[in-house]
């Protein structure tokens, strides 16, 4: 089984609200879907592990934040794939884990300690350490592991320069790929066949007990009809199976 998530969230709401939910379909046909709802607009922010044709369906929206996480290890992969040495592989993945998880400690110190100044300083300072990567990678001869980090670098700290605004955003996909392990973990058994339309009601709970604890606990003492249980959202989930 593989499966891609999308995160997006309401600058003004706390908590998490999914959008909408679907099996087996195309990324293309999730993000026309989510523009046809209308709830996208100059605030949204694309959070995902940076998949070309996920990022291509959701080219409508500006904002776009990589998982700083996937960036690292695919730039890892990318050198191993390439034949790189493990020895080797620290003379571009050690300034490049520095500089990310640098800029998300600066980003977690200065919006407890309001000093923006600092942190705009810091912003500035990965931007640059992560140029000298790509020209690291460049005199390497490394192409593609170049256009890939050239194409990710910019949306690697988009979290960062929206804290400088007070506006918090995750900068890694980890909130909804634990809740994906925890619903594979349901469905992964050797005797299991499910329908698409079984999936969609397993992941309308589980995002209902994630999303919502009050709204699980109603649907489990029955005040919410089980024969016409749905949910309003703001997460998009493919589930694909191969």
């Amino acid at each position: 089984m593989g499966k891609d998530q999308v995160i997006g969230t309401k600058a003004k709401t706390k908590g998490v609200t999914p959008i909408i939910l679907s099996v087996n379909e195309k990324w293309d046909t999730v993000g026309k879907d989510i523009k046809e709802l209308g709830v996208v607009n100059d605030d949204t922010v694309l959070v995902s592990d940076g998949l070309g044709d996920l990022i291509e369906s959701f080219y409508y929206i500006k904002l776009k934040q990589r998982s700083t996480l996937h960036i690292i290890r695919r730039v890892s992969y990318y050198l191993w794939d390439c034949g790189v040495s493990k020895e080797n592989r620290k003379r571009f993945m050690t300034p490049l884990t520095s500089a990310i998880c640098t800029m998300r400690n600066s980003v977690a110190k200065h919006l407890k300690d309001k000093n923006m100044r600092r942190l705009k300083w810091r912003i500035n300072k990965t931007e640059e350490e992560l140029t000298n990567i790509v020209d690291l990678l460049s005199d390497g001869g490394y192409d593609k592991i170049v256009n890939f980090l050239e194409n990710a670098k910019d949306d690697a700290i988009t979290f960062a320069k929206l804290a400088l605004k007070k506006r918090i955003i995750p900068d890694t996909t980890n909130h909804i790929e634990r809740v994906m392990g925890r619903i594979s973990g349901r469905i992964k058994h050797i005797w299991s066949n499910w329908s698409p339309k079984s999936l969609e009601y397993l992941l309308n709970i589980c995002l209902l007990k994630w999303c919502d604890r009050e709204g699980f606990r109603k649907w489990q003492m029955g005040r919410i009809p089980k024969s016409n249980f749905s949910i309003s959202a703001e997460i998009a989930i493919k589930i694909k199976f191969n």
